[in-house]
C-alpha cells in the first residue's frame, strides 16, 4: 500500500471512530445501568416481605433494580410500594422508575458531610461526561476540515479534543467509584431518601449483589476508542506535516535551480590548447623506459567563457 492510500484509510478510521464514539458516551450517560442490584427476596424473613411491599422506604432497597446516572428502575412486577410515598417528594417516572437525588438540600442538618460529597462527585461525573461529548464532538467537526485540507495542525488539534475527551470520561468514572465507595461505606444518613447499604438491615445487606452494568462497560470502551482515536489523529497529523516538508524541500530546489545532478555540479565551457612554442619533443634517455617512446609536454586546460557553442562541449586541438 502506497503512502498516499495508507493516509487515505487512516483517515477513514478516524473519521469513522469519531461517530461511534461520540454514541457510546451518551448511551453511557443516559442509560440506567451503571450499578444492578439483585435483592433474593426468597431468603428474607417474613416480616421483611412484608414491611417492603406496605412501605415505600423499606422497599426501595429490597427490590431487584438497576441504577444509572439519573434514574433507577425496578425490574420487579411487584412495584405497589412505588407509589406509597408518604412525603410525596419522590414522583415514579414511566410506572417503575424514580430520579436519582443530586439537589443539594435546602438545609444541611440531618445530612451528612459524606452525603453532599456523594452529591458533588455525582454532579461532577454528569459534568465531565457531558464536556466529553462536546469536546469530542468539536473533534469530530474538524475531521471534515481535515479530509478537506489535509494540515497537520487540523489533525493535532483533533488529536488533543480527542485525548481530553478520554481524560474527562477517565476522571467522571473515577467520581463515579468516588461516590459507590460513599455509599457503600460513609453514609450513615437514615433519612427516607438517604439510605444506603450501611443503614439497610443485615439481611438486606447479606441477600443482596451489587454488579456493574452495560452502561458502565460503554464508558470505559468509549474512554478506549476516544484514545485510540487521538493516536490515530498524531500519526496522521505527522504523516502530512512529513509530506508538507518534502513538498517544502523540492520547492525550494526546483527555485534554486538544483533538481538534477549536473546543476549540482555545473560543467563550464573549455578548450584544451597546447601551448604553440612548446611543440617540439624530446627523446627519452637510454636505459630509461620511455612510453610511447618520447616524453612531452601535456596538455593544458584553459577556461573559455561562454559562447554561441552548444552547452558542455569540449574542442580538442
Amino acid at each position: 500500500m502506497n503512502n498516499s492510500k495508507y493516509k487515505r484509510a487512516l483517515l477513514v478510521v478516524t473519521i469513522a471512530l469519531g461517530p461511534v464514539s461520540l454514541l457510546f458516551i451518551i448511551l453511557s450517560l443516559s442509560t440506567d445501568y451503571w450499578l444492578i442490584f439483585e435483592v433474593d427476596r426468597s431468603k428474607l424473613s417474613e416480616s421483611m416481605k412484608k414491611r417492603s411491599t406496605e412501605n415505600m422506604i423499606d422497599g426501595r432497597w429490597t427490590h431487584t433494580r438497576h441504577q444509572g446516572l439519573f434514574r433507577e428502575c425496578y425490574t420487579d412486577n411487584d412495584t405497589i410500594f412505588l407509589r406509597l410515598d408518604p412525603l410525596k417528594n419522590d414522583p415514579v417516572i414511566d410506572g417503575n422508575c424514580f430520579f436519582v437525588h443530586r439537589e443539594l438540600p435546602d438545609s444541611t442538618v440531618g445530612s451528612s458531610e459524606f452525603y453532599i460529597s456523594r452529591i458533588h462527585l455525582l454532579r461532577s461525573h454528569i459534568a465531565c461526561f457531558i464536556l466529553s461529548i462536546i469536546i469530542l464532538f468539536l473533534a469530530h467537526m474538524l475531521d471534515f476540515c481535515l479530509f478537506r485540507y489535509k494540515h497537520s495542525e487540523w489533525a493535532y488539534v483533533s488529536g488533543v479534543c480527542a485525548f481530553t475527551s478520554a481524560f474527562l470520561i477517565t476522571i467522571g468514572i473515577a467520581c463515579f467509584h468516588g461516590t459507590k465507595y460513599l455509599e457503600d461505606n460513609k453514609i450513615a444518613d437514615i433519612g427516607p431518601y438517604t439510605q444506603y447499604y450501611i443503614s439497610w438491615d443485615s439481611e438486606v445487606q447479606m441477600y443482596t449483589y451489587q454488579n456493574y452494568g452495560w452502561s458502565y462497560v460503554l464508558g470505559w470502551v468509549a474512554m478506549g476508542l476516544c484514545a485510540v482515536n487521538a493516536t490515530l489523529y498524531v500519526v496522521l497529523g505527522f504523516n502530512f506535516q512529513r509530506e508538507a516538508l518534502k513538498r517544502e524541500k523540492k520547492h525550494k530546489l526546483k527555485k534554486k535551480g538544483k533538481t538534477t545532478r549536473n546543476s549540482e555540479h555545473p560543467v563550464v565551457n573549455a578548450i584544451a590548447v597546447r601551448p604553440p612554442n612548446l611543440d617540439e619533443t624530446y627523446q627519452g634517455y637510454i636505459g630509461y623506459p620511455a612510453f610511447p617512446d618520447y616524453y612531452s609536454y601535456p596538455e593544458y586546460l584553459y577556461y573559455s567563457p561562454p559562447t554561441s557553442q552548444p552547452k558542455y562541449s569540449y574542442e580538442l586541438f
